[in-house]
């Protein structure tokens, strides 16, 4: 009983250490694909872009005055490779700003900075090769009206879940401004 155990106590250290070294791996990757991105973005006058907008409206609440906000959206090719996606959503005090990143179409990272009122918040989203999150960065101010500054690990699955569905929330705007 005792082997058994120790076995299964060894099995699952080995695979708890291989997820988190692949994980921490992946992470490492995606850090590298970005710099190249960005150089590639910043060194090539030919990359191709196509840009998209709509309007949208809001007001106060629902009874008050609705106030135009463009929102806009562009995919550009950066190489063979890789390409990104950046939407500017506006409307009655917030605004955000997300760009998606892609290597041969698809997402290896997210970069989300939003704000409301005096509220500001920056997202690090990071996706295994399958496409499934592996880790969520948060960078706050805790409505105090400063920069971002409190930087945490969104851990809770609510959470990360929510975020998920406002990435793909967006993802899906985007990709239909752009057509």
């Amino acid at each position: 009983m005792k082997y058994s155990i120790s076995i299964f106590l060894i099995v699952n250290s080995i695979f708890i250490s291989c997820y988190s070294q692949d994980n921490s791996s992946r992470i490492l990757d995606i850090k590298k694909m970005y710099g190249e991105v960005n150089k590639l973005s910043n060194a090539n006058t030919s990359k191709q872009c196509k840009t998209g907008k709509n309007t949208s409206y809001e007001g106060f609440d629902e009874n008050s005055e609705q106030v135009p906000f463009e929102q806009t959206a562009e995919l550009c090719h950066i190489s063979k490779e890789y390409s990104t996606y950046r939407a500017k959503f506006c409307g009655y005090e917030w605004a955000s700003e997300t760009i998606f990143y892609l290597k041969n179409n698809k997402i290896f990272f997210v970069f989300q900075s939003t704000g409301a009122e005096s509220c500001s918040d920056e997202y690090r989203t990071y996706y295994d090769i399958n496409g499934k999150i592996i880790k969520i960065l948060n960078k706050s101010n805790e409505c105090n009206g400063d920069t971002p500054s409190i930087s945490s690990e969104i851990k809770d699955k609510e959470e990360m879940k929510r975020i998920q569905i406002d990435i793909n929330s967006e993802f899906s705007k985007v990709v239909e401004m752009i057509k």
